[in-house]
């Protein structure tokens, strides 16, 4: 047998074993490698973490057949894909990429695919297959997965054109873009134009697109100034027979979504917002446009915008609310317009809830404040009797008994002294002008001692010094209860909320779909199931903040709100007329709202936690309620001047004496009148 008659057999040997070597991988791979997940497979929705090595691989038959089928150059076809180009394509672009949780979805020969697999798996991946068939919803499934060993998840489709058209309409139309995955793409014709139609900014993808045999050039996708995805030219690759994998780069295959938006590179971004001062001042020139020009969320995000380079455009949410997901799926508001990536953010005293997160990613909240209790100031008490009411009844008893027995205990004084002294009698020593003396000396109508007797004058003395002290006192707190205004019990806390729908028929103010109504609405505390299953949404419902506080002027509506909008509102509506409750609740931060899989997300969290660390954010609120100071003065409740109401006591004090005065003298004539006649009988 001659020499060619030689190395023919051992490649035909070396071609069967590499057939058999597939036969292999195929039981292999259902069993100890992986598992393909297809459309009729029913474990299709099970997490694909379950499926993946689960030991580092050994040198086997397996992957020896492997060494000697690419010692040979031997390669296995299918639609003209070279099993040895495609494994060291894949190597070239897995060693691009700094994530090492690596997903395959291929309709190509299992050889090729295992061949990467083992590669990928040997430095240190956790590697996954699935079938282009049927990989929907394992890409669901992958993408909402929190089960990755790093930040970064790298994909690999070797599908056929229409396979892949499918796999990007399916991550369009069902919202998957995500900043944790990078694709990497090997196509075999060029349908760059069509896939680029179907991505959205979030979905960061590198394509290999085989323009020439064994020859890939190499393409990157990113968004340009005018918010669309666009493509890099990346390089080339090419595969060799005889000297291998040749390649030009000319950026880099993957770069850290942190860093590509380190600098927006001067983009517009679109958010969208309600007129909501603090948070947003708002002008409309009249072009349809909406300018900005202060406001807590607007100094904030632009801060962002100086610092990752980039401006922003306004757009108003076109049903004014807030919004969230509703019970027939549908999401409104300004969620609806994030979730839709009809803009890029929503930046305007957003609330995080897990209603909200379904449907959109949040930053790390950047400002906190707590809910309180808005109602009308509490009415002034009535101070037409306060010249009683600065003492107590106890009091007004104690001192109208001790003078009634003052004069009749100086009496039995001065009678037991004349019973052992001898003492001649004194023109005072009745008890009418003692009392009388007394009573003078008590409203300070005279203090002067009548005798020269010590007994009497310490008598005396000590008298005039109870009636100074009381004098005192009665004069302090009667002008305190007069000037300082004194109100009515106020709503102070959600169980005097309460208390007051029962007893006085107050009214709830919510705003409608606010964060505020989902607390009241879902909360298990058993004082916001009360005051909730009271709420009446005809008369309590509100569409903005302005409504709420206004709707609190016009009568018994208390309104729950947040505390920097309700205090700028109160301050431009006057402070007197509102009172805040004493006692807070529902600590909460505000967020700045992104579409799902937001690749700036964590960008903006580092610019906002710098903000916050700054003391740039307290700032903002701080100016923002000065402003309200500036628009109208805040009146401060303290003393106020007596007038004729308070004083109302003390006439109809003096009208009562003169009556009884009057009553006296008539009772005094028919007295006199009555004598007279028994005189003359």
């Amino acid at each position: 047998m001659s020499t060619g008659q030689i190395n023919t057999v051992i490649l035909l040997v070396t071609l069967a074993l590499g057939l058999l070597t597939t036969s292999v991988a195929d039981r292999i791979s259902s069993s100890n490698v992986s598992k393909e997940i297809t459309a009729d497979d029913s474990s299709a929705e099970i997490s694909p973490h379950l499926y993946h090595y689960s030991e580092t691989p050994k040198e086997t038959k397996f992957s020896q057949s492997f060494a000697m089928i690419k010692r040979y150059k031997i390669t296995l076809l299918q639609d003209d894909v070279s099993y040895t180009e495609l494994q060291n394509l894949i190597e070239f672009l897995f060693n691009g990429s700094t994530g090492r949780n690596v997903y395959f979805f291929h309709d190509y020969a299992d050889a090729a695919v295992t061949a990467s697999m083992t590669m990928c798996f040997a430095r240190g991946a956790e590697v996954t297959v699935f079938s282009c068939k049927g990989g929907m919803k394992a890409i669901e499934s992958i993408i909402k997965s929190f089960n990755q060993l790093e930040s970064i998840r790298n994909i690999f489709v070797l599908c056929s054109s229409d396979a892949t058209k499918s796999l990007f309409t399916e991550i369009y139309s069902k919202l998957l873009e995500s900043a944790l995955t990078h694709w990497f793409v090997i196509l075999q014709t060029d349908i760059l134009k069509p896939l680029t139609a179907l991505m959205r900014e979030g979905t960061q993808v590198t394509f290999a697109v085989k323009t020439e045999p064994r020859v890939y050039v190499l393409r990157g996708s990113y968004i340009n100034r005018k918010n669309k995805v666009a493509l890099h030219d990346l390089g080339w690759w090419s595969w060799h027979a005889t000297s291998g994998a040749m390649k030009l780069l000319k950026r880099p295959l993957y770069r850290p979504v942190l860093e590509v938006y380190s600098d927006f590179g001067g983009r517009e971004l679109i958010v969208t917002v309600i007129d909501n001062w603090p948070f947003w001042i708002l002008t409309y020139p009249g072009d349809g446009r909406v300018i900005p020009i202060s406001g807590l969320d607007y100094n904030v995000l632009k801060t962002i915008g100086d610092q990752l380079n980039f401006t922003f455009r306004m757009e108003i949410t076109p049903d004014g609310k807030w919004g969230g997901v509703m019970a027939d799926g549908s999401v409104t508001g300004m969620v609806g317009v994030v979730h839709r990536h009809e803009a890029h953010a929503a930046i305007n005293e957003f609330t995080i809830t897990e209603q909200r997160e379904k449907a959109i990613d949040f930053t790390k909240p950047y400002y906190y404040e707590s809910t309180t209790l808005i109602s009308p100031a509490p009415t002034k008490r009535l101070k037409s009797y306060a010249v009683f009411t600065s003492f107590t009844y106890e009091v007004w008893i104690f001192l109208f008994l001790v003078e009634i027995l003052i004069g009749p205990f100086i009496i039995l004084m001065v009678w037991t002294r004349k019973k052992l002294f001898g003492e001649e009698h004194e023109k005072w020593e009745s008890i009418p002008d003692v009392s009388l003396m007394m009573f003078r000396s008590l409203v300070i109508q005279g203090s002067k001692v009548p005798s020269s007797k010590v007994v009497y004058r310490i008598i005396f003395i000590s008298w005039f010094f109870f009636t100074f002290l009381i004098i005192s006192l009665y004069s302090d707190v009667m002008i305190s209860v007069l000037a300082v205004p004194s109100y009515e019990k106020p709503i102070d806390s959600l169980y005097d909320l309460l208390e007051a729908i029962k007893k006085d028929d107050y009214v709830t103010v919510l705003g409608c779909g606010s964060n505020n109504e989902f607390i009241y609405s879902n909360t298990t505390m058993q004082i916001y199931t009360d005051i909730y299953a009271r709420f009446d949404h005809s008369k309590g419902c509100i569409k903005n903040w302005d409504d709420g506080m206004d709707r609190v002027l016009q009568g018994k509506y208390v309104f729950s709100n947040n505390r920097l909008g309700a205090e700028v509102r109160a301050n431009v509506r006057g402070r007197d007329k509102f009172h805040f409750a004493a006692h807070e609740f529902y600590a909460h931060g505000y967020s700045i709202a992104c579409p799902n899989g937001s690749p700036y997300k964590t960008s903006f969290e580092e610019v906002l936690v710098r903000e916050m660390t700054y003391g740039l954010v307290q700032k903002y609120s701080r100016d923002e309620l000065e402003k309200a100071r500036t628009i109208q003065g805040v009146t401060e409740r303290g003393p106020e001047p007596i007038n004729i109401r308070h004083l109302q006591a003390v006439f109809y004090l003096w009208v009562f004496g003169n009556f009884m005065g009057g009553c006296g003298v008539i009772v005094e004539a028919i007295v006199n009148k009555h004598r007279s006649m028994n005189a003359d009988m």
